[in-house]
């Protein structure tokens, strides 16, 4: 990843990105590398985040740029790289 020092994974191409299947209902509209994701606390809490989808990492895993501060979540801040995993909830989605 250019952008980040020593940060894990590699850059992935915009093209691709855009491409992927099964988060366009995370995506902002205007901005589809933008992906909202919940950022899971060690209590079990979630704070709902943006991110910019900026790599994969080692095992397939997306990488991503927090975009906002999140609610409720210390230690976290604008600019972090997060390894996104992405589930299904009760409804499939």
């Amino acid at each position: 990843m250019s952008r980040h020092t020593g940060a894990p994974g590699q850059t992935i191409p915009r093209a691709w990105a855009v491409e992927l299947e099964g988060i366009d209902h995370l995506r902002y509209p205007s901005y589809p590398l933008d992906v909202q994701a919940a950022l899971i606390g060690d209590d079990g809490s979630a704070a709902l985040v943006w991110t910019r989808l900026t790599g994969v990492a080692e095992g397939g895993h997306l990488v991503a740029e927090l975009l906002n501060n999140p609610f409720d979540k210390p230690g976290r801040a604008p600019g972090d790289l997060m390894v996104l995993g992405v589930m299904e909830d009760d409804a499939g989605a």
